[in-house]
């Protein structure tokens, strides 16, 4: 978990700490004897930096630091992104599964439980709720529109930009605009970002842990996490971030009513059984 975690944090981290990061990254030595003023002292950097630099990827001393460092260490099978052609297919499975792991676990680090109270909040006050998201983002603004929808909200998401924009200037400052962008640059979500500003319209929005334009701008913020990688294994694990951001905001929405949620739900479903049996 800890490559993740300094995979998902090198925009943030200083010259040094960047040192530091390539050092854990690199490292082939049993990391039980290590220490961090030996650490510092073999890089050259103060012994705060070191200390600064775990606390980024979440830990509260280096102790606790060296426990993951160790674990990782000594597993039978080294974390790694990068497609291995040569290795036979249960290795390739494991490798996957642990690093769907530790995207799932790093994501739910980046997003303590009042992330999602205030994200619910913001939806459950909205008179209409419009989403966007910009290529494959879209399919993530398409499902949980659905998903609001069944629970009884009015709910739409766009995929052609002109007619987002066109919906979007004519939203007010009851409704809430829902933007999905790992960047949180593109030229589209910024345009919308504009727009909602200008119209007073509330911001949700569900992006990458960088400072960007869309992060700053949004009146509540759902973290996801991508890993700097040379394969389009990025893109998968961007994916399932975003799904687990997406679901637990859906199963904590859904917890804030439950019983008419629920109704609405079931009515729902009963309405697509009697349609496929007409069928």
């Amino acid at each position: 978990m800890i490559k993740s975690k300094i995979k998902s944090m090198m925009q943030y981290l200083s010259k040094s700490e960047m040192m530091i990061a390539d050092f854990i990254m690199d490292l082939h030595a049993d990391p039980r004897t290590l220490t961090s003023s030996l650490l510092a002292e073999q890089l050259n950097v103060a012994q705060s930096t070191v200390i600064r630099f775990t606390q980024k990827l979440g830990y509260p001393s280096f102790r606790e630091f060296l426990v993951d460092l160790n674990a990782e260490y000594s597993r039978e099978i080294p974390f790694e992104e990068e497609v291995v052609a040569d290795e036979n297919t249960e290795d390739t499975n494991l490798r996957m599964l642990a690093q769907y792991y530790d995207v799932l676990n790093i994501t739910n680090r980046y997003n303590p439980a009042e992330y999602y109270d205030k994200a619910v909040a913001l939806i459950r006050k909205a008179r209409k709720i419009v989403l966007f998201g910009v290529g494959n983002s879209s399919i993530f603004c398409e499902y949980l529109g659905n998903q609001l929808t069944k629970l009884g909200f009015l709910a739409s998401s766009y995929r052609d930009t002109h007619t987002f924009l066109v919906g979007c200037s004519m939203m007010e400052k009851e409704d809430l605009l829902i933007l999905v962008s790992e960047s949180g640059e593109t030229k589209e979500i910024l345009d919308a970002v504009a727009v909602a500003k200008h119209n007073g319209v509330p911001i949700l929005a569900i992006t990458g842990k960088a400072k960007s334009h869309l992060q700053m701008a949004a009146d509540a913020c759902l973290t996801t996490i991508v890993f700097e990688t040379d394969t389009r294994l990025n893109l998968l694990t961007v994916r399932v971030s975003q799904m687990l951001v997406i679901d637990l905001l859906y199963i904590n929405l859904f917890k804030s009513d439950f019983k008419v949620h629920f109704d609405k739900v079931q009515s729902s479903d009963e309405l697509l059984r009697k349609q496929l049996k007409s069928e």
